[in-house]
């Protein structure tokens, strides 16, 4: 099988050189071809990365003009050492999304689902994006 995107609806996007000028300039709806690093994490991380900001402890990474993707294991099937993983449950870190924007320097996120209004006002606020996966 073999697949060209529309060239004319989707948006290649390189993740490694990301700004925030061109997340403001993504449209809602718009298809976006990711390419390039892409963090991950999911609501254990976020409260551990809360709970280090609000110490004043040094992030291990730097968060800056990054994505992240709210990624979760799948279990292993039969005689796999390694399962697979996937999109989890963004609502989950809603009550993260104010910290992570705020203090973190993070523009974008992927996840599945839709975000509370908290977590959307946020979103706003700090002109980031939420990309459904």
């Amino acid at each position: 099988v073999e697949w060209a995107p529309n060239t004319e609806t989707s948006k290649r996007v390189d993740l490694n050189t990301l700004t925030p000028e061109e997340v403001a300039s993504w449209k809602p709806g718009q298809t976006l071809l990711l390419n390039g690093k892409m963090l991950t994490g999911r609501d254990a991380a976020h409260k551990r990365i809360a709970d280090m900001l609000a110490k004043g402890e040094k992030l291990p990474i730097d968060f800056t003009n990054r994505v992240i993707y709210y990624v979760g294991p799948v279990d292993p099937v039969r005689d796999e050492v390694v399962g697979p993983a996937g999109p989890t449950t963004a609502t989950r870190m809603d009550k993260f999304t104010e910290t992570m924007l705020a203090q973190t320097g993070l523009i974008a996120m992927v996840g599945k689902a839709e975000r509370g209004p908290v977590a959307i006002e946020s979103i706003k606020k700090h002109k980031s994006a939420y990309l459904m996966a």
